[in-house]
């Protein structure tokens, strides 16, 4: 894991050589939310806002001497470097177990595990208390503006499947957000 500053945070999806059960793709897909556990108490909530591939090899011209295959047999503590790494924006934490929509005052460590939320862990975090609740919206507002209102109708949709009995508001912040867009692109 690195920061790119306090809030956002760059981290590397476990592959099939380094783990039994790597993450689906659906775990890590653009607007998914995460959390990374500090303590028992305490954890930071985020969303994935970006995906980049790497791959060392990518533009080396010039002919292969081995295959695939070949590679593993000829050098076999040959490490394919290949990976994805994601993008987590920070939108809260949890203070004493107690969901907070703001920027958490605490970094997670180097080696934090980031692991993507449950439905209920989602629940739990936007019912504060038992009132529904969308706190971190004016952190996007400062946030990579092409990126942010992309990220936050993703968000809605998700939570339109969490909390239909709030239907009408998250609809009608979605349809905000698209004329806005429609409107700055010029239709």
């Amino acid at each position: 894991m690195r920061s790119n500053n306090h809030v956002e945070y760059v981290t590397h999806i476990y592959n099939k050589n380094e783990v039994d059960n790597p993450p689906a793709a659906k775990d890590y897909a653009f607007g998914s939310f995460v959390k990374i556990q500090l303590n028992e108490e305490e954890s930071l909530i985020g969303v994935i806002f970006n995906t980049v591939l790497v791959d060392p090899e990518y533009g080396k011209a010039g002919p292969r001497l081995s295959t695939k295959e070949e590679i593993t047999i000829f050098y076999p503590d040959y490490v394919d470097e290949k990976t994805k790494l994601v993008g987590v924006l920070l939108i809260g934490y949890y203070d004493r177990n107690v969901p907070v929509h703001n920027i958490p005052p605490k970094a997670p460590e180097v080696a934090s595990e980031v692991e993507t939320m449950t439905d209920d862990e989602i629940k739990q975090f936007h019912n504060t208390p038992n009132k529904f609740k969308m706190g971190y919206l004016s952190l996007f507002n400062e946030f990579r503006a092409f990126l942010a209102k992309f990220l936050v109708l993703n968000i809605i949709r998700r939570l339109l499947d969490l909390f239909p009995d709030y239907e009408l508001i998250l609809e009608n912040l979605r349809r905000d957000i698209e004329y806005k867009m429609k409107i700055e692109r010029g239709f």
